[in-house]
């Protein structure tokens, strides 16, 4: 159990000094993003804790408790991502927020004419292109699974600073709150919410002229990249198509 608490505790540490905790502009709609995630379908199963946190818990007990959950949580979650059959239909937060990532793909590089046949792939609601829509899911797979590392590692320093709290500040009942918060937030949403961070970062930095003080977790060149091609893959596979056939606008 130590040794779990030491990992989790490192694992927080290394990652958190790389979090960035810039606000997104208020019209990409982070807060109503977060606010309308898709129902909960990740738990952390916490059956085979070695930690048990009793009637009468102490301050030691629940730091040992909630060390034990953000390392199994981590795990779990991770494993719950990479699972398709986990995956459901794409919320309309969850679109709007691909929408977003390509409008500041297309005004930071110039690549309109990418961009606009991107979001006609996503929005277009035909099973036809479903291939097409999960073909740029998949290519931007890595950078949601950063996003969602990024984000729940946040939380895991906020939860962390309370470990110096007394029990009847922060007992059992505000413990569970903040692990079903920790839990809500293994969603590709909070990916998508830290991929637009990331980018509306790096925008007004070039707009300002202003020198990046770190490097970033997600990389803007490589969202770029992908998105193109993606798109040129979509374009070629569309161009060999029956006519008729092509349901991306040109």
């Amino acid at each position: 159990m130590k040794r779990s608490g030491f990992i989790s505790t490192m694992a927080i540490v290394l990652f958190a000094g790389c979090a960035t905790t810039t606000t997104l502009p208020t019209n990409l709609g982070l807060e109503a993003s977060q606010s309308n995630v898709k129902t909960l379908s990740f738990a952390t199963d916490k059956s085979k804790f070695m930690t048990k946190l009793g009637s009468n818990i102490s301050i030691q007990n629940r730091n040992a408790y909630m060390d034990e959950f953000i390392f199994q949580s981590d795990i779990q979650c991770q494993r719950y991502l990479n699972n398709p059959l986990t995956k459901g239909e794409k919320s309309s937060t969850e679109s709007n927020l691909y929408m977003n990532l390509f409008d500041t793909v297309s005004a930071m590089f110039g690549m309109k004419y990418i961009t606009d046949s991107a979001k006609s792939a996503l929005m277009d609601d035909k099973s036809t292109n479903a291939e097409n829509q999960q073909a740029y899911e998949n290519a931007l797979s890595p950078e949601i699974r950063r996003g969602v590392e990024i984000a729940r590692v946040r939380y895991a320093k906020e939860m962390m600073a309370k470990k110096s709290l007394p029990i009847d500040r922060y007992g059992s009942v505000q413990l569970e709150e903040d692990m079903n918060t920790y839990d809500k937030q293994c969603n590709d949403e909070y990916g998508l919410i830290e991929i637009n961070r990331a980018l509306k970062d790096m925008q007004n930095q070039m707009r300002t002229g202003t020198v990046p003080t770190q490097q970033l977790m997600i990389d803007p060149q490589a969202i770029k990249d992908k998105v193109t091609a993606v798109t040129n893959e979509v374009k070629e596979k569309e161009a060999n198509m029956p006519v008729g056939d092509n349901n991306i606008s040109q």
